[in-house]
């Protein structure tokens, strides 16, 4: 039996399918969040972003901001570890593959998007710019209400059919 590709990819940070790299107590889900299983089911592949975070800080680490994660040596690291993302990003795309989108978090201070954009986000984002490459993007929301997840998931699903260029979370 012969499968037909997709031939579409969503871009995600890395806690988005693997909440065990969150600091002790920021976690929202026990492994992956729950909504990746939309993505799975709309046959997307999903190919996940580095973390910023684990590789400079590690897993020990306790919960910091922006100005925390603004060094030189942070940056570096986004930019090293990034290198591999950029190959394949470039591979997929000459193969004729569509790039849906990134997908973020909101007020994380590396892969916030929007808003105040996190330390990682601005160097991915930037050397995009550079390769000229423009991505539409969503952000899993600081939510805390049922309601603010429900109009997360309608965006999503907006988002994940293409018909969204900026699909804010706020």
């Amino acid at each position: 039996m012969e499968v037909k590709r997709s031939k579409k990819i969503v871009l995600t940070s890395f806690c988005i399918l693997n909440q065990n790299a969150v600091i002790s107590g920021w976690e929202r889900a026990e492994g992956a969040f729950s909504f990746v299983k939309k993505i799975i089911e709309k046959d997307i592949g999903i190919m996940q972003l580095p973390c910023p975070e684990v590789i400079t800080k590690g897993m020990a680490r306790g919960p910091l901001n922006y100005e925390d994660y603004d060094t030189p040596i942070h940056r570096k690291n986004c930019q090293e570890s990034l290198m591999p993302t950029y190959r394949q990003i470039e591979e997929f795309i000459k193969e004729g593959y569509d790039i849906i989108g990134i997908i973020g978090v909101y007020n994380s201070p590396n892969c916030s998007i929007t808003g105040k954009q996190g330390v990682f986000m601005e160097e991915f984002l930037s050397e995009c710019r550079k390769r000229e490459w423009e991505f539409p993007n969503i952000e899993v929301p600081d939510y805390t209400t049922e309601s603010e997840f429900t109009m997360f998931i309608s965006r999503l699903d907006k988002f994940l059919e293409g018909e969204c260029k900026d699909c804010e979370s706020k």
